[in-house]
């Protein structure tokens, strides 16, 4: 994590590659290969990307999902990363839906979830999950996502002034 959240490229190689190596140690390691998918995201967001990345990460998704079981926080970082890669937002929704059910105070979650309604054109539905995140944990150290992510919601149903607000803060 301190890698991912350094934000260089570089960094973002050596988080993959220790992801890597959990998941060649052990296979069914589930968690370990939805963070890697959302470093793949990342990757992507940040215009890093390689070929082949993005079917990297998709594929990474699914096996996450397939193994999650009722783990939120895989199942909240495989439907983020399907639903950025792979736009596959049937499947992205359920497995965040299932994540905020199962742990309906994780503010990771419902920020997750905020974005994957987002990139499902669904801005209606994203504004209350982040919302909700910055009120589960007003310090994380996440919130600008939390904040830029309402403000984006806010932007796409045309209410600019609320987009500015949720910007600046």
């Amino acid at each position: 994590l301190p890698h991912h959240y350094a934000l260089t490229k570089a960094d973002n190689e050596t988080a993959l590659d220790l992801l890597r190596r959990a998941v060649a140690a052990d296979p069914g390691f589930a968690l370990a290969k939805g963070t890697a998918a959302v470093f793949y995201a990342a990757r992507a967001s940040h215009q890093w990307s390689e070929p082949g990345d993005a079917a990297r990460g998709v594929a990474l998704a699914r096996e996450a999902l397939a193994g999650a079981g009722d783990d939120p926080a895989t199942l909240r970082l495989a439907g983020h990363a399907i639903a950025y890669l792979g736009r596959d937002y049937e499947a992205a929704l359920a497995a965040i839906g299932r994540a905020v059910a199962i742990n309906p105070n994780s503010a990771q979650a419902a920020s997750s979830a905020g974005w994957v309604h987002t990139y499902a054109a669904d801005p209606t539905g994203a504004i209350p999950l982040f919302r909700r995140a910055v009120r589960l944990s007003p310090r994380d150290p996440d919130i600008g996502m939390m904040r830029a992510g309402e403000a984006i919601a806010h932007l796409m149903l045309g209410d600019l002034p609320a987009a500015v607000r949720c910007a600046e803060e």
